[in-house]
């Protein structure tokens, strides 16, 4: 590194540094204080409440995550990193994890429950015990209502002050949308595809879904206490075949894909983890842990291949959260050989044509688009591995079920 204008002392004219350490604004300044902080948690030592020495472990499905665990196997403490920044939990008897990592990590005070971070804000209630998230005064301070000119015809185009507005306007729901609001993550994934050129009917829509926000401004993500012993995966599914473009949209979808314009077809899941308590007359607990909602990346003829595309994606993602979770429910546990009874995992449609399709015996059938066959036994293999006794008509048959919307 060369030496700052006016020098420095010791060093002669023209002398070159160098450096050891990381240093802000280097490429490899990140990489390093990476390495750092994860030796540095995977080297501390503590003592549990039986007197016995533990470490932190790091998960093998997501390394940003580090597991504190007492001589019995039992989850005392986890500790999470985005960037520089690190969110701490740990079991009543346990603070000196926290101060610990404060002696090696010099950090002032920690910010505890209540706090917001990165625009959103957590809280225990007092009254249920249940950790709700929202995002309260960040769609009071940084969400503005979009101003849509009035005697204007749908098709319109913007002019330039809207066309800025607006892609800051899905920006901001955009945030919202992946944080908090899985109830506008449809509607925020469609508005993204029409940013480059937005008609009048395109910025009313994103006005709908400020207004939306600022209503429920209060709503939020809410996680309750579920006994582990008995929790289930429940995934819903669903799609609209050629429902999305990018520009001027005609009434013919074919026609739309014959003429080269970007038309695609919107897929989406939600996951909540409960117990199948929800599935009784008295309903239960459940706590929402994911969602998305996008176009579907792969071209879709039909909108039986739309809800393939949704049912797929749904399932890998059930099955990628099983993971996470038994890693942290079982430790030790070996991850290429999971049994689908220590979390099993249903999936709900209202496509019935799917539904039947995975209930057929034999072959799965895509008279339309051969291509479909792969996906669709794909997909019922791995329903087939959620079975958990080789009698399907004991288990009311694979786990998969239709509700109709």
């Amino acid at each position: 590194m060369e030496q700052p204008k006016e020098g420095l002392y010791g060093l002669v004219p023209g002398q070159l540094l160098e450096i050891i350490k990381g240093v802000f604004g280097l490429a490899t300044s990140p990489r390093l204080w990476w390495g750092k902080l994860a030796s540095s948690l995977k080297e501390m030592k503590f003592q549990d409440s039986h007197g016995q020495e533990a470490q932190f472990t790091q998960s093998r499905l997501d390394p940003c995550h580090f597991l504190l665990r007492d001589s019995r196997g039992n989850l005392v403490a986890m500790l999470c990193t985005h960037v520089d920044d690190v969110k701490l939990a740990y079991a009543e008897g346990y603070e000196q994890v926290a101060k610990r990592f404060g002696e090696e990590f010099p950090i002032g005070e920690w910010d505890e429950l209540p706090y917001t971070y990165t625009g959103s804000q957590y809280q225990v209630e007092e009254e249920t015990g249940d950790l709700v998230i929202r995002q309260t005064d960040y769609v009071e301070r940084r969400l503005e209502p979009l101003k849509v000119k009035r005697g204007r015809e749908d098709a319109e185009a913007e002019d330039p002050e809207e066309l800025q507005d607006n892609m800051s306007a899905v920006g901001g729901i955009s945030w919202l949308a992946g944080q908090t609001k899985p109830d506008l993550s449809c509607g925020c994934s469609m508005s993204q595809k029409k940013q480059k050129a937005p008609r009048v009917k395109d910025l009313k829509e994103t006005a709908r879904l400020i207004k939306q926000a600022q209503t429920e401004k209060d709503v939020g993500i809410r996680v309750g206490k579920l006994d582990k012993d008995r929790l289930k995966i429940f995934v819903f599914h669903d799609a609209a075949w050629a429902n999305v473009t990018s520009g001027e949209c005609v009434e013919d979808p074919t026609q739309q894909q014959i003429e080269n314009k970007e038309v695609y077809s919107q897929i989406g899941y939600t996951m909540f983890l409960a117990t199948n308590d929800v599935k009784s007359e008295k309903g239960g607990r459940a706590n929402l842990i994911d969602w998305r909602s996008h176009g579907c990346p792969r071209v879709c003829r039909s909108t039986f291949a739309a809800e393939t595309m949704a049912c797929a994606e749904a399932l890998e993602a059930a099955i990628a959260m099983r993971g996470m979770l038994l890693e942290i429910l079982h430790p030790g546990l070996d991850l290429r050989d999971v049994d689908a009874a220590m979390l099993p995992i249903e999936c709900i449609t209202d496509c019935k044509s799917l539904y039947d399709t995975m209930h057929k015996d034999g072959v799965a059938k895509a008279p339309s688009e051969k291509r479909l066959m792969l996906d669709l036994s794909a997909i019922r293999e791995m329903l087939m591995e959620e079975v958990v006794t080789d009698d399907l008509l004991a288990t009311g048959g694979m786990p998969m079920r239709w509700i109709p919307t």
